[in-house]
């Protein structure tokens, strides 16, 4: 298929999702909730909800309660469209985690961050 994104009107983008510089594909296929806000007074902050369970070597369990990954402090930075043309549209840090426990649905992690 030889169509130019550039002057495409639809195209599929998948958040590109990075914790301290490093671009995590799990995080940006396991997104369930991405809200960016930005005050008046220039303040951002972030608020990314992911699913948290999945397979780990050969068995199902939490992805990110172990904090390897995602961790208070961390950077993380959120960017939105296709490469070359993707835009940043979060810069932050990690503030809290947040366990989340549907009563019908796989457990979740959200993630709370402020910019810098």
């Amino acid at each position: 298929m030889s169509e130019n994104r550039e002057n495409s009107a639809f195209y599929t983008a998948r958040p590109q999702i990075a914790i301290d510089g490093e671009i995590n594909s799990g995080l940006g296929l396991g997104l369930l909730a991405l809200e960016v806000r930005e005050t008046r007074d220039g303040l951002a902050s972030c608020e990314a909800t992911f699913t948290n369970w999945g397979p780990i070597g050969r068995s199902l369990d939490f992805l990110y309660f172990r904090r390897d990954i995602l961790d208070f402090g961390k950077n993380i930075t959120i960017r939105l469209g296709e490469l070359p043309n993707d835009k940043l549209v979060f810069n932050g840090r990690i503030m809290a985690l947040e366990a989340v426990f549907p009563q019908a649905g796989s457990p979740a992690l959200c993630v709370l961050a402020d910019d810098r």
